[in-house]
């Protein structure tokens, strides 16, 4: 079923309470807290498995 952007993100924060944008960082940070909590990986080899191509990024959100 097309829909518009606007309308898709009213429908997904009537779902899910957030945004889309919101909803992937909190995926993506919990599997940051993840790998940093159960492995023995450095913040640029978590950054680059999580997505977030620059440690110096990665680093400042912890």
């Amino acid at each position: 079923m097309p829909m518009s952007h606007t309308a898709f993100k009213r429908k997904f924060r009537s779902l899910f309470g957030g945004s889309p944008y919101g909803e992937i960082l909190k995926v993506r940070l919990n599997y940051v807290r993840q790998l940093l909590t159960t492995t023995r990986l450095s913040v640029a080899e978590v950054a680059e498995r999580s997505g977030d191509g620059l440690h110096v990024h990665a680093a400042a959100k912890f």
